[in-house]
This record gives C-alpha cells, structure tokens and sequence, in this order.
C-alpha cells in the first residue's frame, strides 16, 4: 500500500503520468486493483473472459480501474491500449488528495462511470434504472442548468469562467493585429497545438454550443469524439472539450 510519502507530488503532473505503446497490458483480469486511470491520450480497450469480450473504449478524458476506489477487489476485466496513449495514473491516497485540490476530479469520475452503467444496461437490453444518469445523445437538445459554465482544464484544474459573455474565442494571442481570445490557452498548450481562432463558445438562452473554427489545426473534441468544423455541438455540465492537445471539462457554477 502506497504511503502519504510515497504519494505522487501533485504539483508535477510528471510524476503520476505513465505512457504506454499501443498493445500494450495496463492491467489484467484478476489483478490487484491498486490505481485508477484517466485517459490523458489516447484510446484504451476493456476486455473480459477468456475470449478477451471488448466491453469498452476508454477515450481521451475517459476514467478506467475505478474499483480501485472501492478498496481494492480484483480487476474484472483487463485493459490494453488499442493506440500509443498517455494516462495519468492515480492510487486511492493520491486520487483523494487530487480531489480535495480540484474536485471537478471527482465529478468527472461519477459522470463517466454513470454513462458506462446506462451503456451496459442497453447492451444488456435493460431500461436504466429510474433517476440514473445517461449520456446526452446528439439528438438531445441542450441542457439548460442554473449559473454558468466554466471550463477547466483537467490535468492543473485552471478554470477559465464565461460568466457575463456570449460569445469567447478559444486559442492564442495573435501578437501582429493585437487579437487576445477571451479564453487564452497558451499557457497550457505546451505541444503548441492550438490555432490563434481555435474554437468558439456561443451562448443561446441559457444554453452554450462550441464551434470549431475554419482553419483550425489538430482539431476540437466532445467527449472524444472530433466535431465538425462549423457544426455546433450543444455542452453539457461535465462534458470532456479537447482543443488540439488542451483537454478540460466543462462545469456550470
């Protein structure tokens, strides 16, 4: 058992990252479960039984090995990288310190094991239960919650609020024509993926869509998933938003 010593200097997110190739094991069925997983980048696949039954695709922003919150049992299923990914890798002690610093952490981890409970139910051909939570679908309209989204960014949890806007740029400064984006992700683009107009957030009554702008290079995500230049996609409160290799989570306050 990992002691508060030993526990991963939060203030360097180096120090709990972990790379692996593609095919590569993370864990196998029957494993202690020790740490929890979030996919940084990447794809990672769940298998079970002894024919190796894909039960899941952990996408960038996905949380896997969550029984390692629950004390420990036995892994049920096994986890392999089905591409070149980049996880960052918690124990029980390091996730509950992680959380009492940033506790979108936590909110982010209920929210994907809920939609992983109402996909296994429907692949089983079972209603969810009543009061469960489900995944918006691309035919849900938008949701209208209470206050306003902040988006903050999963790995340092800086949070970039929209209160009093209707519309924010996303990307970086255009130092030649003075152009400053109402969200300046600079700081956190380290792999300098982002555009100078990246992406726009558009608010619509109490709704907020994103739009990805013509131009933009290394793309722009929703729940792993890469959105069409110039469509608008609705958000949702905890959504993964990924602008190039920038990943957040959106949160209504």
């Amino acid at each position: 058992m990992t002691t508060p010593d030993a526990v991963p200097n939060l203030d360097d997110p180096a120090s709990f990252q972990q790379a692996v190739a593609e095919g590569d094991e993370i864990f196998g069925a029957g494993d202690a479960a020790a740490d929890l997983f979030i996919v940084q980048e990447g794809r990672v696949a769940l298998t079970a039984g002894v024919r190796g039954l894909q039960v899941a695709v952990i996408e960038a922003g996905g949380v896997f090995g969550e029984e390692a919150l629950a004390g420990g049992p036995p892994r049920a299923v096994s986890a392999r990288a089905l591409t070149a990914a980049r996880l960052i890798r918690l124990d029980r002690a390091s996730y509950d310190r992680l959380v009492g610093e940033a506790p979108h952490i936590a909110a982010l981890v209920v929210r994907q094991l809920a939609h992983r409970l109402v996909a296994q139910s429907r692949a089983a051909g079972v209603a969810a239960p009543s009061g469960s939570a489900s995944a918006p679908s691309a035919a849900a309209g938008p949701a209208v919650p209470q206050g306003d989204p902040v988006l903050v960014e999963v790995v340092s949890g800086a949070e970039f609020p929209l209160a009093g806007l209707s519309e924010a740029t996303v990307g970086r400064p255009d130092r030649a024509s003075g152009f400053v984006p109402e969200v300046d992700l600079t700081k956190l683009d380290v792999d300098r993926t982002l555009s100078r107009r990246h992406a726009r957030l558009v608010r619509r009554d109490r709704a907020w869509f994103v739009r990805e702008e013509a131009g933009t290079r290394n793309g722009t995500f929703v729940n792993g998933t890469r959105i069409t230049t110039g469509d608008e996609v609705a958000l949702h409160d905890g959504d993964a938003v990924q602008f190039g290799f920038v990943k957040t989570v959106v949160r209504w306050r």
